[in-house]
């Protein structure tokens, strides 16, 4: 018995086309993943409160003075008053410190963040400003930070990833 041309069944290719659309998704999450691992570095910033000099060439000079490590200094953010401690640091650096005004943190991290993405950052602020900084490049909590903390011989690492929630080591040199 013959089947009329209007009745016979043709192959149902939706599987297929579904099956392929799948695949092309899933690489291009596979790619965005990837691209996302590559260019998700941390942007390291190290904030210290304003410091005197040491010696010839300051604590400073001695911690983060050496260029031809991995991990050296990218960008020097420097309060007005302290453009002569972080000299010192910039000459053996050969960078030219950016001078920031403390009054308004989250502009602050918002330049370092946009202009130095990726990199390491040593920023040198006035006292008062030192928690609201902190607390602008982190969410931390600024009552765990007051003036009183940031003290001479002080220092906050803060990692700041693209992704994700920035992490805080406090160290005392």
């Amino acid at each position: 018995m013959s089947i009329p041309g209007k009745l016979h069944r043709r192959p149902f290719l939706a599987p297929v086309g579904l099956a392929a659309l799948t695949a092309f998704l899933g690489a291009l999450i596979l790619i965005a993943a990837a691209w996302v691992l590559v260019r998700g570095g941390s942007t390291t910033i190290i904030v210290v409160r304003e410091v005197e000099k040491v010696g010839d060439g300051g604590a400073l000079v001695r911690m983060f003075g050496d260029s031809h490590l991995e991990g050296s200094v990218d960008a020097i953010y420097v309060s007005p008053d302290q453009r002569s401690t972080a000299a010192p640091l910039a000459a053996r650096l050969a960078l030219t410190p950016e001078i920031f005004e403390a009054d308004d943190a989250h502009a602050l991290v918002r330049r370092m963040l946009r202009e130095h993405r990726g990199g390491r950052i040593l920023l040198i602020g006035p006292a008062n400003a030192v928690p609201a900084i902190i607390m602008a490049l982190s969410g931390a909590d600024s009552s765990r930070l007051s003036t009183g903390d940031a003290q001479n011989g002080r220092l906050y690492i803060v990692a700041v990833p693209r992704i994700g929630r920035a992490n805080i080591i406090s160290l005392s040199y």
